[in-house]
């Protein structure tokens, strides 16, 4: 039998998702490359300390949280990959048509689309040929059953950034997903350095001064954001945005705690914070002073 990972997706639900939403944020996710066990993303932490009491500690290799669109009609579709994709760290929303895709799109920032062609009120060319008529640039992954050239070419040719044939291996998704995120970024090199951090976003590892740093995967995926936007002030707002999707209800300090957990990860005692607090701006994170 294949191991999961090199399994193509059919979209069946497997047996246990029945079980408990306790009991799923323990299962240990079996992927390549990752090694951790998960927080269920609906849990909410007030402060800091609630924080450190109930995040697993994580060795990284977690996407960051980028923000994803899946316009997908499958009902198994959006179950499957909305499983696989949240348990990773992606902060996701589903739309079920392509008037809904469009509205979705047109409404919010997202990193990435992942957009089914076969959709019901609009198709995905349709979808895609009007975002791109508006001016949205958002990349663009084509989920598709048609294997003919002349369809690849034409949804290129329409603005596409890539294609995916159904059926697909999720491990090939999920690289499809990252190569777009690093591309919408300006990035080719998956490692980021801000002073004595590095982090690598291919193998999901973060280090400082070469000692390797676990974080929790919330704290790494506003980790990651920052980093790649090194001396700039992000807002509480747009952290907001990126790190969350539209199922979770915020608290008003949701990004404050965030920020709390990650210094006490981070920062090095008696030396000052490699994230620097912009009082009515946001946060920046910057070289620490020698």
């Amino acid at each position: 039998m294949q191991p999961p990972h090199q399994r193509r997706w059919s979209a069946a639900l497997p047996e246990n998702r029945r079980h408990s939403a306790g009991q799923r944020a323990r299962r240990r996710l079996d992927h390549p490359g990752i090694h951790l066990r998960f927080a269920a993303p609906e849990l909410q932490y007030a402060d800091c300390r609630a924080a450190r009491r109930h995040l697993p500690v994580i060795f990284l290799r977690y996407p960051g949280r980028v923000r994803l669109l899946l316009v997908e009609d499958s009902q198994r579709l959006q179950r499957s990959l909305g499983l696989g994709l949240r348990k990773l760290g992606y902060a996701l929303d589903i739309a079920g048509d392509g008037q809904e895709g469009l509205e979705q799109a047109e409404s919010n920032a997202y990193d990435v689309i992942i957009l089914d062609l076969m959709l019901p009120k609009l198709d995905g060319l349709q979808v895609l040929q009007r975002l791109r008529a508006g001016g949205n640039d958002t990349h663009v992954l084509i989920l598709t059953a048609r294997d003919t050239v002349d369809d690849r070419v034409r949804g290129l040719q329409m603005g596409a950034d890539d294609f995916l044939i159904k059926p697909f291996a999720f491990a090939e998704l999920l690289a499809r997903v990252q190569a777009l995120v690093r591309r919408r970024h300006g990035r080719k090199n998956p490692r980021l350095v801000v002073g004595a951090l590095e982090i690598d976003t291919a193998a999901r590892t973060v280090a400082r001064q070469g000692a390797p740093v676990s974080l929790t995967p919330r704290e790494y995926a506003l980790l990651e954001y920052l980093a790649a936007r090194p001396g700039q002030v992000v807002s509480r707002g747009e952290l907001e945005e990126h790190l969350y999707d539209g199922r979770i209800e915020l608290s008003s300090n949701a990004v404050d705690s965030a920020v709390c957990a990650l210094r006490r990860r981070l920062d090095p005692p008696g030396q000052a914070s490699f994230i620097e607090t912009r009082r009515g701006l946001g946060y920046v994170l910057r070289e620490q002073e020698s």
